[in-house]
């Protein structure tokens, strides 16, 4: 191992030796926890020290160019070959650590272990946002008063970057107005600059993206995805396994679904190339017999978008309500027939199914009819008919567990159908109630069809004029 000269070298040697005589094991063998915690806190504050030494070294090595007077290679190569990490991360190591010695006082708490190395590169952020015109007394100033947060204050790097958006303020109250309106200015137009929203298909059934938005509008996305994300879903029928135990990550995903859901069913998003937005689908002819139930076997489709394979039961929940354009194709692969749209539930009959429905139909669940889509009972590719006697409200959970499963054996699943006063109940299958005895949403009850009141009065029609 080659090892600098004079005290640094000494130390490393003596640092180096008392390391092998530890072991994982002995790092905790104090006897109680307040004496194992502070061992580790001892640990912690030896490796930010240590950070400090190498951060030094690094400054030094690089102005020096030592990398390319030894062995003919940058300091970014250099670092990444020998301290094991990646190009990009050895640039940043560089970066950080010329960037930390522009400010002593910050530096030497560093070296002192007075701050760790994420609240030195939290003041190192806000120090650098300040303005090129102030004076070294300010400056001075700054620092100080970063460091005493971060010492006397006990800030985190996350306090101290919020410290760090008022530090003129304090440093310097004649311009801190001036200075805050040209820099709010500047990270709004940077900010809009690097707007972005890319998609990612992986082949294997799953759509990636990545972005950024400017702040208030990231803000604002954030509630939204939140508010659909925490909405209480415990709902008659739902599948306890399915929320109780999904992750944050998987709830948000349910959240930006429930959001585009919303949209679907509200018609609220714009034409492009002169149609609503819509997922075309191709298909075998004998898979759309599959599809149908008239023939065996398994049916699957290709999106035309991105040549990913749908499945039987996403078809079906697609073709209810969802803009699903089936091109039927051949044996030799020529398309056969270009389907109408499955979604053919217009603006009058969706009209009507709010009225009737007031929003899903399955008992205690509280979505709201633009929180909903359209079902058809009778499936579409079973030849069910798009009308207000074959069409019932259900929120997107609820459609997936009605939807008719090919193959489930008789009352073993949520059924929906309409009753003769012409409004919708639900079956239960027979291992909730073996007399699946017809239930009906709350919001429906003494009520009849096309009337929001108990007592009648001729209701709307139930077909699309």
């Amino acid at each position: 191992m080659e090892e600098f000269g004079g005290t640094a070298g000494q130390a490393q040697r003596l640092i180096d030796a008392a390391l092998r005589g530890v072991r994982e094991g002995t790092l905790t063998a104090a006897p109680d926890p307040r004496a194992r915690l502070a061992e580790l806190a001892s640990w912690l504050r030896l490796r930010d020290r240590m950070d400090a030494i190498i951060a030094a070294g690094i400054r030094a090595v690089d102005d020096a160019d030592d990398a390319m007077t030894a062995q003919g290679s940058s300091t970014r190569t250099w670092l990444a070959q020998t301290g094991r990490v990646t190009p990009g991360r050895a640039a940043a190591l560089i970066k950080d650590a010329h960037r930390l010695g522009r400010f002593g006082a910050v530096a030497d708490a560093h070296a002192r272990a007075g701050i760790s190395t994420d609240q030195a590169g939290a003041i190192v952020d806000a120090l650098d946002r300040l303005p090129g015109d102030l004076s070294a007394g300010e400056l001075a100033a700054g620092e100080a008063t970063m460091i005493d947060h971060a010492t006397a204050q006990h800030f985190d790097p996350a306090m101290l970057r919020r410290l760090g958006n008022h530090l003129v303020e304090i440093i310097a109250p004649e311009i801190a107005d001036e200075h805050d309106r040209v820099a709010l200015e500047r990270a709004e137009r940077r900010a809009h600059q690097a707007r972005s929203l890319t998609f990612t298909a992986d082949g294997h059934g799953t759509i990636s993206f990545r972005g950024r938005l400017p702040q208030l509008d990231g803000e604002a996305f954030v509630a939204v995805i939140d508010a659909h994300a925490t909405r209480d879903r415990s709902v008659a029928g739902r599948d306890p396994s399915e929320a109780e135990l999904s992750s944050p990550e998987q709830r948000r995903a349910d959240g930006l679904v429930e959001l585009i859901s919303h949209a679907q069913a509200c018609r609220t998003a714009p034409t492009h190339g002169g149609e609503r937005p819509r997922i075309v689908v191709t298909i075998g002819h004998e898979q759309l017999r599959a599809l149908a139930g008239s023939a065996p076997g398994r049916a699957s489709g290709e999106s035309l978008r991105t040549g990913a394979r749908v499945s039987l039961a996403s078809m079906r929940r697609l073709a209810c309500d969802a803009g699903l354009l089936p091109v039927v194709l051949g044996g030799a692969g020529q398309p056969l027939d270009v389907g109408r749209e499955h979604r053919l539930v217009t603006a009058p009959i969706r009209a009507t199914l709010t009225v009737r429905d007031r929003g899903c139909v399955l008992p205690g669940c509280d979505r709201p009819p633009e929180r909903c889509e359209a079902h058809h009972i009778i499936p579409w590719q079973a030849g069910g008919a798009t009308r207000l006697t074959n069409l019932v409200l259900l929120c997107r959970h609820h459609h997936g567990l009605i939807e008719p499963r090919p193959g489930a054996a008789a009352g073993s699943q949520w059924e929906v159908r309409i009753a003769a006063d012409g409004l919708p109940e639900v079956l239960p299958p027979s291992r909730v109630d073996a007399a699946r005895r017809p239930l009906r949403h709350p919001r429906l009850l003494h009520r009849r069809a096309g009337s929001g009141k108990a007592a009648g009065g001729p209701g709307p029609p139930d077909d699309d004029p």
